[in-house]
């Protein structure tokens, strides 16, 4: 799977000289064409209408998320977000840590909410059978395991199953699903953005 590249990373961040304050940081990124689009406690998202992707600042280190970073690295899967390395800046005598991810979309809420479930099911399921990932897939395909087996939707997009058996797998636990951790590219591909908490 690419990876994100693009001059805004230089362009960006090579322009910030010295120490400046969180008002100074928003201020320059709107400068820079990159509007605040959401925020919580730890993280802003911004977005430029001319980049295919959005930029993700976190103020302190998240575990999860870089974890999840380091996994979709290691395992390039279609229903996975394509994420840049992050990059640690220091402003104000503050630490930012920032990644550029590729931009994506919601999903209507009755869908969305179908899909979660199929998902968490199978995160379920899977986490209960051992062994090579085609061989584990193989046999929750084959039979039931759980309920009635995988949904139609998920017996239709087997690779979605591998991604779920790659979260499943890995040795972080606290998984933190929810519908606006499942969200769409634009050719209608399912892509589970942050599922750590």
């Amino acid at each position: 799977m690419p990876r994100i590249t693009d001059p805004i990373k230089k362009l960006a961040f090579a322009s910030f000289k010295g120490e400046l304050s969180r008002a100074a940081f928003e201020e320059h990124m709107e400068e820079l064409g990159w509007i605040e689009l959401d925020f919580g406690a730890y993280a802003s998202v911004y977005g430029n209408k001319s980049k295919p992707y959005i930029l993700k600042k976190l103020n302190e280190p998240d575990m999860g998320y870089e974890t999840y970073v380091r996994l979709i690295h290691r395992h390039p899967n279609k229903h996975f977000p394509i994420i840049s390395d992050m990059k640690k800046l220091r402003f104000n005598k503050d630490n930012y840590y920032v990644y550029l991810i590729e931009k994506l979309y919601r999903i209507p809420y009755r869908k969305g909410n179908q899909i979660l479930k199929d998902i968490l099911n199978t995160y379920e399921d899977l986490l209960y059978l051992e062994g090579r990932m085609q061989t584990v897939i193989s046999t929750y395909l084959g039979k039931s395991v759980r309920n009635n087996g995988p949904s139609k939707f998920l017996r239709d997009n087997p690779s979605l199953i591998e991604a779920i058996y790659f979260l499943a797998h890995d040795s972080y636990d606290d998984l933190d699903f929810h519908d606006e951790n499942i969200m769409q590219r634009a050719n209608g591909t399912i892509v589970i953005t942050d599922p750590y908490a």
